[in-house]
């Protein structure tokens, strides 16, 4: 991963760092976790984040990571969405993919998982930019994990860009939203 180029920086950005009380001579990386509707509270905590410091979440990380809920939250402020967005995008997520029976009793009625609306969600959102593209878009390393089940093993799907300015990773060339897709545990 390239350092931080000291002089890139932007004032609102190095602003923004003193706010948080974070030294703007480091990289600064976001590790999203999974949890399906515990999702919103790291979107809760993104918000807050961006009131503070006066500044998009995609502007003040350098690398940002997830799986699963983090992951889909990791893959949109890479392509450039605020949390307030990302909020919106997410409680549609929720009530468009997941069945109503989602809030009932679980054992007695699980609750239906709409993949063909969680792909249309996914293309509308996100559209056909690869890894690569998206990193490139606001200057930001990403990496996102999945779990492929038939090799019983994580995946990671990363894209980080070098010193050249060129980009390395593996799957840099897959389609984000399809990176997005994998990374959901729901069937």
């Amino acid at each position: 991963m390239a350092k931080p180029n000291n002089d890139k920086i932007s004032a609102a950005r190095k602003l923004a760092f003193d706010k948080l009380n974070i030294a703007s001579d480091r990289r600064v990386i976001l590790c999203l976790d999974g949890g399906g509707m515990r999702g919103i509270l790291t979107i809760q905590l993104l918000k807050k984040f961006e009131e503070i410091a006066g500044i998009p979440c995609y502007e003040l990380f350098d690398m940002v990571a997830g799986t699963s809920t983090g992951g889909i939250i990791a893959g949109l402020i890479t392509s450039g969405f605020n949390a307030a967005e990302i909020e919106k995008m997410y409680i549609d997520l929720v009530t468009k993919v997941f069945d109503k029976r989602l809030l009932g009793n679980r054992f007695i009625n699980p609750p239906a998982f709409s993949k063909d609306n969680y792909r249309a969600l996914l293309k509308a959102t996100v559209a056909d930019v690869t890894l690569e593209q998206a990193c490139a878009k606001h200057d930001l390393d990403l990496m996102i994990t999945a779990q492929d089940i038939s090799a019983a093993e994580e995946t990671f799907f990363s894209c980080f860009k070098q010193d050249d300015g060129s980009y390395y990773g593996t799957y840099k060339t897959a389609l984000l939203r399809a990176v997005m897709e994998a990374t959901m545990s729901a069937p």
